[in-house]
């Protein structure tokens, strides 16, 4: 995706869902701002989260107070051949009923990769197959209750990394699988798979979404994102403008070189709102609020079923030249009528480590 002299329209091939443009969004206000991650969990805590940091012994401000101290990261755009990679682990999870970072036919994360060509310089997978929904998923994924080393969390925030070699892109798999909420014996109700990755050579993208905040969250939900929205990009200095449309649920992103921008969006050629922006050598996020859009259905609460007792909890590391798997599987306690009112989510964690020198 190279700009061309005059204009250039580019379209978000293979555009997430709502559900996952609202874990993009969620995954980038982690990246972009932790202490507005760290209230926003803060906010959404519920009784089955209780639970389950009840059962960790988890100090919830002490974990908040960890992820507000994060260094600020780019955010992710999204790559389909990641999301299709992820989608396809998530499924193979629905359909086999198991949790993990290698397939049901034995293939590796990093041999996923390779399969469909992406090269990563850096990748990593987090990987939840208990998730209620994605609020539950995300909260998860950044808490990391159960998980001593917060591989999710490391996964998602990379603290002690730079920017410039932070992960840049994303793809987000999530499969439903028909059960209810802690069916025992049985993941879901929904997988949610996150490849994360960067690739050598890649060029800074300006992404983000149009959306009408008809909750008043000041945050995405799914059912806000405005399609078809013009997001058009005129470099300062020399004039040139780059444009792209909104997906069907809101989110864009277009390559563009270093530079200041003019960013207008328009809806049916009437310019809506502009906003200035720098781009350099790594990825910025731009949002356009309060777009007109039919105001979205409210979700159905998720069930609340009674907690169940820790089944797995995986850890795996890859390095290269050799991939190193490191499990630790946690025995299942004998559990007793109490103990079954506590809330357990098996997951595992996968943190980022391809180096290809």
């Amino acid at each position: 995706m190279t700009l061309e002299l005059l204009e250039k329209r580019e379209v978000l091939s293979a555009a997430p869902t709502a559900m996952a443009q609202y874990s993009l969004e969620l995954v980038n206000l982690a990246r972009t701002s932790p202490a507005a991650a760290a209230d926003w969990i803060s906010n959404h805590i519920d009784a089955n989260d209780q639970s389950t940091l009840d059962y960790y012994h988890i100090n919830l401000q002490q974990e908040l107070n960890d992820i507000r101290s994060a260094k600020p990261q780019p955010p992710l755009a999204w790559n389909s051949t990641l999301a299709q990679t992820a989608l396809n682990q998530s499924n193979d999870q629905a359909v086999n009923n198991y949790q993990g970072h290698q397939s049901s036919n034995g293939t590796s994360f990093s041999q996923r990769l390779t399969n469909v060509g992406f090269s990563a310089t850096s990748a990593g997978e987090n990987a939840f197959a208990y998730a209620n929904s994605v609020d539950h998923a995300i909260k998860a994924f950044l808490v990391d209750w159960g998980v001593a080393d917060k591989g999710h969390r490391r996964n998602i925030l990379q603290p002690g990394v730079s920017n410039s070699d932070a992960y840049s892109e994303v793809g987000i798999g999530i499969a439903a699988t028909g059960n209810a909420a802690n069916t025992p014996g049985k993941v879901g109700p929904y997988v949610v798979t996150m490849d994360f990755g960067s690739q050598a050579n890649t060029s800074a993208q300006l992404l983000g979404v149009a959306y009408n905040d008809a909750q008043g969250t000041g945050l995405y939900a799914p059912g806000e994102g405005s399609a078809g929205i013009v997001i058009e990009a005129t470099n300062l200095a020399t004039g040139q403008v780059s444009s792209t449309a909104t997906s069907a649920d809101g989110g864009y992103q277009m390559v563009l070189a270093p530079g200041n921008y003019q960013v207008v969006d328009k809806d049916n050629g009437v310019a809506l709102g502009s906003q200035t922006v720098g781009i350099g050598s790594t990825n910025v996020k731009l949002d356009f609020k309060n777009i007109p859009t039919t105001p979205p259905t409210a979700p159905t609460p998720a069930p609340v079923a009674p907690p169940l007792a820790p089944v797995v909890k995986q850890a795996i590391v890859v390095s290269t030249p050799v991939p190193t798997v490191t499990v630790n599987n946690s025995p299942k306690p004998v559990l007793s009528v109490a103990q079954l009112e506590s809330f357990v989510n098996s997951w595992v964690a996968f943190r980022g480590g391809v180096r290809i020198g």
